[in-house]
C-alpha cells in the first residue's frame, strides 16, 4: 500500500470523532451512530494497543529511521509516526519514546515526496537529524525550506516540529547553490552542525559566516568544515565574521589537518573547541571558544 494511503487511512481511524467518543457530553445518540462511534473507540484502542507493543519490542528512533529508509517498510513507518503523535496527545505513550537521533540518509528506493513526508510526522522530541542529498538539492530543496521554516515556527510555538539541535549533512548532500537559502534558517538554536565531506567553497563558507555575523549562529558550538574546500581566504572570512559577533578567535600556527568535533584539538588548552580546519595543511586554523559543553558523538 502506498504510503501515503496508509497514513490517510490511520488518519481516518484515528479521527476527532473517533477520539472524543469515550467522552460523557451528556447528548443521546441514535442508536446506529453510537454503534458506530463505540466501533471506532474499539479499533482506535487497539492501534494504541498494537504500538504500545511496538515500543516495548524496542521501537526505537533509529529502528524507526531503519524501517523508513527502506521502500517496503516505509509505509510502516509513517503510519508509526502518526500513531505515535495521536497517541501521545491523548498521553497514552511517552515522549521519551522518540527522543533522540533520526538518520534518513542512505533511503532504498524512496522519493524526496515520501521522505517529507515522514520528516513531516517527526515528533519535537527529535533533536538530531542526519539528511542526504535526496532531501536537500534539485527539485527537493523548496521541500527542505518549508520544512525548515516550520522547524522556525515551532520553536516560537507555532505547530510542531523537530525541536533539532544537532543537524549532520552526509557527504555531498549539500553545495553552495544551496547553502544561502538553507544556513539562515538552519542555524538558530543548533549547537552542532556537520557539514564534512560537502563542497561548499568560498560561496558556501559565507553563508555560514553571514549567519554567525547576523547573530543566526549564537547557539552554535561546534561546526565540522573538514573536507568542504576550506581554504586560506574561506578561514579569513570565518574569522571576520566571529570577531564582528565579539567571539574570541585565536590563531595556531600549528597545522590541523583533521578537526574532530567535541575532542580535544592541538593547541586548545585542554578546553573545548569549536575547531575549523582547512584543507591546505599550511592555512591558519582558527578555533572559535565554545561557550557551551558538546554531547553529540556523531561526527
Amino acid at each position: 500500500m502506498d504510503a501515503l494511503h496508509e497514513a490517510q487511512r490511520g488518519e481516518a481511524l484515528l479521527s476527532p470523532a473517533g477520539i472524543n467518543s469515550g467522552e460523557e457530553t451528556g447528548t443521546v445518540q441514535p442508536q446506529g451512530e453510537g454503534e458506530e462511534i463505540g466501533e471506532k473507540q474499539t479499533r482506535d484502542d487497539g492501534l494504541f494497543v498494537f504500538l504500545q507493543h511496538l515500543q516495548y519490542l524496542g521501537l526505537t528512533s533509529e529502528a524507526l529511521a531503519d524501517l523508513a529508509k527502506e521502500r517496503d517498510s516505509f509505509g510502516f513507518a509513517c503510519l508509526d509516526l502518526f500513531l505515535f503523535q495521536k497517541a501521545r496527545a491523548l498521553g497514552k505513550v511517552s515522549v521519551d519514546a522518540l527522543r533522540g537521533s533520526i538518520d534518513i540518509s542512505g533511503t532504498n528506493g524512496l522519493s524526496a515526496r515520501n521522505l517529507f513526508l515522514f520528516l513531516d510526522f517527526l515528533p519535537s522530541s527529535v533533536e538530531e537529524l542526519k539528511l542526504d542529498s535526496l532531501a536537500v538539492k534539485g527539485r527537493a530543496l523548496p521541500r527542505f525550506v518549508r520544512f525548515l521554516q516550520r522547524v522556525q515556527a515551532a520553536r516560537s510555538g507555532v505547530g510542531e516540529a523537530p525541536h533539532l539541535k544537532n543537524f549532520i549533512f552526509a557527504q555531498n548532500s549539500i553545495g553552495s547553490t544551496e547553502a544561502g537559502r538553507v544556513f539562515p534558517l538552519l542555524l538558530p538554536s543548533l549547537e552542532f552542525l556537520c557539514l564534512k565531506g560537502n563542497p561548499l567553497g568560498i560561496p558556501g563558507i559565507r553563508a555560514v559566516a553571514e549567519g554567525i555575523r547576523d547573530g543566526k549562529a549564537v547557539s552554535l558550538r561546534n561546526l565540522d568544515l573538514e573536507d568542504t574546500g576550506l581554504n586560506q581566504e574561506g578561514v579569513e572570512i570565518l574569522c571576520r565574521a566571529t570577531e564582528d559577533r565579539g567571539l574570541k578567535v585565536e590563531r595556531d600556527s600549528e597545522s590541523i589537518r583533521k578537526s574532530t568535533c567535541g575532542r580535544r584539538e592541538p593547541g586548545c588548552g585542554g578546553r573545548r573547541a569549536l575547531c575549523v580546519s582547512a584543507r591546505n595543511p599550511c592555512a591558519v586554523a582558527p578555533k572559535v571558544r565554545a561557550l557551551g559543553r558538546r554531547y553529540s558523538k556523531h561526527c
